[in-house]
C-alpha cells in the first residue's frame, strides 16, 4: 500500500521523536555521574578525570550491551547498579579517586546501602529504580559503532593514569607533599603468634574508647573557612587529662570505628582491603586480649553499640576477649539512643559488672559511641550543654555533640575512681577523629 506524503512525514516524525527521546535518556544516564564526581573532587584535576574516565568506560560497555539480546540487557542493567555504587562510593570518601582507595573502600559498600540516613536511602534506591525502569522502556532502538578495542584500550588508560603517590604506594607511602616520603611502612603481624611477651607487673589496664574526637574541637583554638573558634568543647577531658600524660594530636589510620579497634588492639596500621573482623582466616598475629590472657589475666570488651555490626562480636571474641558484653548488662529503665546505650547509663552498667567480678587480673576494653556521633545532633536532655545553639556548619555541629559527650565523662571518673586499684593503667582516646571542613572537607 502507497503511503501518502502525509502519512510519510507523519511516520517520521513519531519515529524521530521517539530517538530524540531515547538519545537524551542516554545522554543524561551517562552525564549525571559524571557532574556528581565533578561538584565532589572539584579541588583535584587529576583525580576528578581519573574518575571520569571510569566513568565513561562504564557507560561505554553499558551502551554496547544494550545493543544485544534480552539476557545481556539485563547485565546492563547490573552494571548501572554497579556505576551507582560506584558513584555513591566516590562521593562517601569524597576522593581523591584511584583504584587502590577503591579497593581499600569496597567493604564499606553494605554499610552504604543499609545507611540510617533516609535521604540517601531515597537517593540510591530511587536512582536504581528509575534506571532500571527507563531503560527497559526506552533502550529498544539504540544503534552505536562501538568496537571491542574501545574495550580493551581504555581500561589500560584507566590504569595507566593511576598516579602512585596520590594516595596509596605499593613500596612506600608518599603523602600529598610529595617531599615527604615514607619508606618505613609497619606491616603486620607486629607480634608473631610464636612470639611470648611476659609482663612485669600485675596491674589492671583499662581502655576508654570515645567515639570520634577531633582534637581541634576538643581543645579549640582553631580557624575554619576563614573563621576563628577558641572554645574548648571537652573541659572535663582536659582536666582529667592532667592526672596523667596528655597526648594533643596523634596519628590515626581510618575514620572507621572497627578499623580503628583493629589497630588499637592487634597494631593493623596499614590494612589495604577488606576489614579483619570480617575475615574468616586464621590470623598469624597475636592482639593485646590474647596476650593479656597468656599474662593471667581476664579480659573483657564492652561496647555501647551493636556488637553485630561489621561482625564486631566475633572478632573480639575471636582475639582473645573473655567477654563481650553489651545488652547483657544493661536494664530496662536505661536509654538506648541511636548509636547506642547513652554514655552514662552504659558506664554506670559497666562498672556494676566489673564489681561483682571475682578478683584477679583484669584487662577491660569500654567504648561507647551514642553522644558525639554521625549526623552530630544533640539529644533533647543534653540541650542546655549546646555550645552554639543554632549550629551553622560542621565545626559547630561535632562541637555541641563533643561537649555533651565531654559530659558524661565526669560520671565515667565518678565510677571509675570508686572502682579501681591503686595502681590501675588508664588509657583514654578518641577512636577516630572527625573532619570538620578544617581542609574543606567533612
Amino acid at each position: 500500500m502507497v503511503q501518502t506524503v502525509r502519512e510519510k512525514i507523519l511516520s517520521s516524525f513519531k519515529i524521530g521523536i521517539f530517538a530524540k527521546i531515547e538519545y537524551f535518556y542516554l545522554f543524561l544516564s551517562c552525564l549525571l555521574p559524571w557532574v556528581a564526581i565533578l561538584f565532589y573532587l572539584k579541588h583535584s584535576i587529576l583525580n576528578t578525570s581519573m574518575s571520569l574516565i571510569l566513568v565513561f568506560l562504564i557507560n561505554l560497555i553499558y551502551v554496547y550491551l544494550f545493543q544485544l539480546h534480552i539476557v545481556t540487557r539485563i547485565g546492563a542493567l547490573f552494571l548501572k547498579l554497579l556505576e551507582t555504587l560506584f558513584s555513591f562510593l566516590v562521593l562517601k570518601t569524597q576522593g581523591p579517586f584511584d583504584l587502590f582507595l577503591i579497593l581499600d573502600n569496597l567493604d564499606f559498600v553494605p554499610d552504604l546501602i543499609t545507611s540510617p540516613s533516609i535521604a540517601e536511602q531515597i537517593i540510591f534506591f530511587g536512582s536504581i529504580v528509575i534506571i532500571c525502569v527507563l531503560n527497559f522502556i526506552l533502550f529498544r532502538s539504540i544503534k552505536t559503532r562501538l568496537r571491542n578495542g574501545y574495550l580493551i584500550i581504555l581500561p589500560v588508560i584507566v590504569f595507566l593514569l593511576q598516579r602512585p603517590n596520590v594516595h596509596y604506594v605499593l613500596e612506600g607511602r608518599i603523602t600529598e607533599d610529595t617531599h615527604i616520603l615514607t619508606t618505613d611502612i609497619i606491616d603486620f603481624p607486629l607480634i608473631p603468634k610464636d612470639m611470648n611477651l611476659k609482663f612485669k607487673e600485675d596491674a589492671d589496664v583499662i581502655y576508654l574508647h570515645l567515639e570520634g574526637i577531633n582534637s581541634k574541637v576538643l581543645n579549640g583554638d582553631v580557624s575554619v573557612k576563614g573563621k576563628h573558634y577558641n572554645q574548648i568543647a571537652g573541659p572535663h577531658f582536659l582536666e582529667f587529662a592532667k592526672r596523667g600524660l596528655y597526648f594533643p594530636e596523634f596519628y590515626n589510620t581510618s575514620i572507621t570505628t572497627i578499623r580503628n579497634e583493629e589497630s588499637i588492639l592487634c597494631g593493623i596500621a596499614d590494612n589495604l582491603g577488606v576489614k579483619h573482623s570480617r575475615r574468616d582466616n586464621d590470623f598469624s598475629f597475636k592482639c593485646l586480649p590474647e596476650i593479656f590472657k597468656e599474662n593471667g589475666y581476664k579480659t573483657y570488651f564492652f561496647k555501647a553499640d551493636d556488637l553485630e555490626y561489621a561482625n564486631a562480636r566475633n572478632y573480639m571474641k575471636k582475639i582473645g576477649f573473655d567477654f563481650v558484653l553489651r545488652e547483657e548488662i544493661m536494664k530496662e529503665s536505661d536509654q538506648e539512643l541511636k548509636w547506642g546505650f547513652d554514655d552514662g547509663d552504659f558506664y554506670k552498667r559497666t562498672f556494676e559488672f566489673l564489681s561483682k567480678e571475682e578478683d584477679g587480673k583484669k584487662f577491660v576494653y569500654i567504648a561507647v559511641s551514642a553522644l558525639n556521633h554521625w549526623p552530630f545532633s544533640n539529644e533533647e536532655e543534653y540541650k542546655h550543654l549546646e555550645i552554639y545553639p543554632n549550629p551553622e556548619n560542621y565545626y559547630q555541629k561535632v562541637a555541641n555533640t563533643t561537649r555533651q559527650q565531654d559530659e558524661m565523662l565526669r560520671y565515667f571518673f565518678e565510677f571509675f575512681d570508686q572502682y579501681a586499684k591503686k595502681d590501675t593503667h588508664l588509657f583514654v582516646y578518641g577512636d577516630h577523629s572527625v573532619p570538620v571542613e578544617i581542609n574543606n572537607t567533612t
